[in-house]
């Protein structure tokens, strides 16, 4: 059971520490379900691009595309909640590699790899009841 009083700041760090972690091709994503919420938010999640990257605008345009894909994709985020008592928090981290630091992905590469993320999380909670 986790405390009602936790704050967002809480639920990211048990997200990271005690979450389930998912590869994708340029994401990593850690993924938790809290039960027993009584919150209007069901779903919270963050997005971290390390600053290897070192222009902001950049780390800035990546965090926007995933942003954007997470609100496109929100027919699968809703499939995935099915209580109203559950929170669903996503901790999102960018992968490095030498590609990644010279070229920014492009959006359809970056909606791949999200909606395939979070089908891959929509199928593992629903196979675990």
């Amino acid at each position: 059971m986790i405390d009602l009083s936790l704050s967002k700041s809480e639920i990211i760090r048990s997200t990271l520490r005690k979450g389930t972690n998912i590869e994708g091709t340029l994401f990593r994503c850690y993924y938790k379900v809290f039960t027993d919420r009584a919150s209007k938010e069901r779903i919270i999640f963050t997005i971290s691009v390390p600053r290897r990257i070192k222009k902001a605008v950049d780390r800035n345009r990546i965090k926007r595309l995933v942003r954007e894909s997470i609100r496109l994709s929100k027919s699968i985020l809703e499939n995935i909640i099915t209580q109203p008592n559950q929170l669903l928090s996503l901790y999102i981290i960018y992968k490095i590699n030498s590609f990644n630091l010279v070229h920014i992905p492009k959006y359809d590469k970056v909606n791949d790899d999200i909606t395939s993320i979070l089908e891959t999380i929509s199928q593992r909670l629903k196979r675990n009841g």
